[in-house]
Order: structure tokens, then sequence, then C-alpha cells
């Protein structure tokens, strides 16, 4: 109790405002954080480990995608107005804009016999809760082109295939292809047991374990240079990503 003028601060404290909900604990217990502390003989075990891990049936069955769902790494593309995607990319001071990036995917069949439109895949990739990593040769993710034409041309047209136009926000951690295949030449002579578990996840991926490499040194997107000054982008982690959510129909 208090006496002539005190006040406990109860009646005059504002109101707390709702919290989002804390996200779920990640299956494996560990984090990606937890990754990228680890010595060599802790990264063998979590690569080899994380090959158990259990899948929703619509995702990829591949090492990496076994590996992010392992991490709950799910957090979702940054949702931002027109203006806020101009200023970043067509209006920047000159030499500060960011490229624009173009993903197109068509009507799909998904593991476990999943089927979806191309905007279902779309929705799935700006809103979904899960992150579905598709396939590639420049690492396994989620592939896009800072060509729109580059990137359409890998869907049918017709007014099927769906086109989103996304930027790198100040998440991203990228590093060139090229780069990043000298960092791994160069660790694996220093990290034995890595080596050995590089190579099992390799086995069970689309074409390296690149990704699986990048995200452990803290790189969460992968750029490879193509024909012309096209340029793709295997991203690893879609929290990087800002758009404005705009569908396109190709």
């Amino acid at each position: 109790m208090g006496g002539r003028g005190s006040s406990s601060g109860l009646l005059s404290a504002a109101p707390m405002p709702p919290q989002p909900p804390a996200p779920p604990p990640p299956p494996s217990g560990k984090t990606l954080a937890d990754v990228q502390a680890m010595d060599d003989q802790q990264l063998h075990d979590f690569l080899i480990d994380v090959q158990n891990t259990d899948l929703p049936d619509f995702l990829n069955t591949h090492h990496f995608q076994k590996m992010t769902y392992a991490l709950g790494l799910n957090d979702k593309p940054e949702i931002i107005s027109q203006q806020e995607f101009d200023d970043m990319t067509v209006n920047a001071p000159f030499g500060s804009a960011q490229p624009i990036l173009y993903r197109t995917v068509d009507d799909a069949q998904l593991t476990g016999g999943v089927t979806l439109t191309a905007k279902q895949i779309q929705d799935m990739l700006l809103y979904g809760d899960l992150t579905y990593h598709g396939n590639g040769i420049h690492g396994d993710g989620l592939y896009f082109s800072d060509d729109k034409r580059g990137s359409q041309a890998y869907g049918n047209g017709g007014g099927r295939s769906r086109t989103v136009a996304c930027v790198l926000n100040s998440k991203a951690r990228p590093i060139t292809e090229t780069a990043l295949r000298k960092q791994y030449d160069a660790f694996i002579k220093t990290h034995p047991q890595s080596r050995k578990a590089l190579g099992f996840a390799k086995a069970r991926s689309t074409h390296d374990s690149m990704s699986q490499f990048a995200l452990s040194q803290g790189y969460n997107v992968i750029v490879s240079h193509q024909f012309g000054n096209e340029n793709y982008y295997t991203v690893l982690d879609r929290g990087v990503l800002s758009t404005t959510g705009k569908i396109e129909k190709y």
C-alpha cells in the first residue's frame, strides 16, 4: 500500500500488445546456429543423423529437404508494398539497386502424389508454413533468375505458368558457386569426418551437397553465373526474400 501520491503503476500501465506465437521447436532440437558452431565430428554426426528425419508426405525427399525441415527453417518471405519494392530496385540510388529475382513454375505433382497448380505452388512459397525445396544442379533449394525471360523459359506458358518477383533483403548471405566450391575444397582437407558426411549427403541429394555445406558455413543464397548476364540464385531460406506477393500469369 502506498501513501498519498504513490501508485503501484498497475492502473496506469499500457496494455500489452498481442504477441505473435512462438515458432515451434525444430524437429531435430538443433538450430542453424548450432550447426554452424559444430566441430568436425559433430557436423558429421548431424549430417548422417538428419537423413532419418520423417517428413510430411508432400515435401521433397532429398537430404537437403530433410536438413532444412529438421532445423525448422521455415521463415516466410517478407511481404512489402510496391513502393518499398521499387525503392529497393528501380528507384534505388545509383549503385545500390538490388536485382529483381524471378521464379516461374508450372503445375506439378509433388512427392506423395500431391498435385498442385502453379498458383498453389507460388502461394506455398509466399505463405506456406513449410518450405518445399526443389532439385537442381546448382544446389537443391528454391531457384530464381535475375533475367525474367530466362526464368519464364522454364515455364510452359500459355497462361498456366506463374511468375513471382522477389528481392534479397538484409538477411541474405550470398556466395557465388565458384567461391563456395573453392571454400568446400579447402574445408574438406581439414575436416575429414565432415568430408565423409558431405559425401553421404551428396549421394542422397540431386547433384551435390553444396547447399548443405553453404548453410553450415553461414550462407543462404548460392549465386551461379550463366551465359550472358544471367545469374541463377539458389535460395536456401525463404526468409531472405522480400516481395509484393504479386503472382503473374505467363
